[in-house]
């Protein structure tokens, strides 16, 4: 059955990316979302990235063979610390064993295990590509986890405790720290990062729903940038209300959902030997 169940969600996921890739290009008449995907490596396509994971374990299971939990959950991480824990473990591993502690890992002191950390995460970025976005990618993840670290010192000279308002502030900033740097990884050139970003930031101006556009005006919020043109100008039927929901929708199936390793941890598939006895597969 668990089995099944990874092979069967690893083809639901392949079948979700094909839709919103395609989305608007039939019903709508917009343009795709995502526009450039199959150009991209297969390992750095997300959609794709679960579909193959869920095949594989699915695939493995049917053959009696249990591959090693590769995520779990890592956009609930309230740190760029915890995120690499629950983000690609194996390749994280691979990193730590192979790279950070034969560098000396944190037994050369405090100065050389920061120079560690981010050579570490220069390689794996060139793990993914050779290309300056990978190398960016790297520096920033490397970046992010000297600040981490340096910050968990300060608390704890400063016998700072952290509460869930604290907890609900640094997932949000793990958060935009890894999206930033996805833009990075997902580009084929710094160029191009560097305009996504710069949209993302609303330097190419904001998008607004026309309903808004007179009660702004009446209190005087004016100003260039501002195009009141709906949330998503190329889709026409994407209207305030769909972002809301697509979106309250999809951060909490993110943030607040198990992931499917956790639904599944309570049962274990066994195999009946037609004997009485049952052991597990």
């Amino acid at each position: 059955a668990a089995a099944l169940i990874g092979y069967v969600g690893g083809l639901r996921w392949e079948k979700i990316f094909n839709v919103v890739k395609g989305h608007g290009s039939e019903s709508t008449g917009g343009t795709a979302v995502i526009d450039d995907t199959d150009a991209a490596p297969a390992h750095t396509r997300p959609s794709l990235g679960r579909a193959a994971r869920g095949l594989a374990i699915g695939l493995a299971l049917l053959f009696g063979i249990r591959l090693p939990v590769n995520f779990r959950s890592p956009y609930q991480a309230i740190s760029i610390i915890e995120f690499w824990r629950r983000w690609h473990i194996t390749l994280s591993r691979f990193l730590r064993d192979y790279l950070y502690i034969p560098l000396g890992g944190n037994r050369l002191g405090q100065q050389r295990r920061y120079v560690n950390l981010l050579l570490t995460m220069l390689l794996g970025g060139f793990w993914h590509g050779a290309g300056w976005t990978f190398l960016i990618w790297g520096a920033l993840h490397g970046s992010y986890l000297l600040v981490n670290h340096g910050w968990r010192a300060f608390k704890r000279r400063m016998d700072w405790r952290d509460g869930r308002l604290h907890a609900m502030g640094a997932g949000a900033l793990t958060f935009l720290a890894v999206v930033v740097g996805w833009v990075f990884f997902r580009s084929d050139s710094l160029s191009s990062a560097l305009t996504m970003l710069r949209g993302m930031a609303g330097g190419n101006g904001v998008s607004l729903p026309p309903s808004l556009e007179a009660p702004l005006a009446s209190i005087g919020v004016q100003h260039p940038w501002l195009v009141f043109s709906g949330l998503h100008p190329l889709v026409v039927t994407f209207y305030m209300a769909d972002a809301v929901a697509i979106f309250g929708v999809g951060f909490a199936i993110v943030w607040l959902m198990p992931n499917v390793h956790q639904m599944f941890l309570r049962y274990r598939p066994v195999c009946d030997d037609g004997d009485g006895s049952r052991t597990t597969a």
